[in-house]
């Protein structure tokens, strides 16, 4: 298992949606959750009206041998 940093906007009717990372914990991942919202957002984890950025746990694929 992993997480999946993900990153949503909805910007003129349209809802976005971008992949900003996989981490190996929730920690990891929530750790990158907090820098994004001091980029783009208002940073401890808020986020302007129509952002959100989410931690969600994943299954990756299995390697083919």
């Amino acid at each position: 298992m992993a997480w999946l940093l993900v990153f949503m906007t909805y910007w003129d009717g349209q809802i976005m949606t971008v992949g900003n990372g996989v981490f190996e914990t929730h920690i990891d991942c929530f750790v990158e959750r907090e820098k994004l919202s001091s980029e783009v957002g208002l940073g401890n984890g808020h986020f302007p009206v129509n952002m959100q950025a989410i931690c969600m746990r994943i299954e990756l694929p299995k390697k083919s041998l």
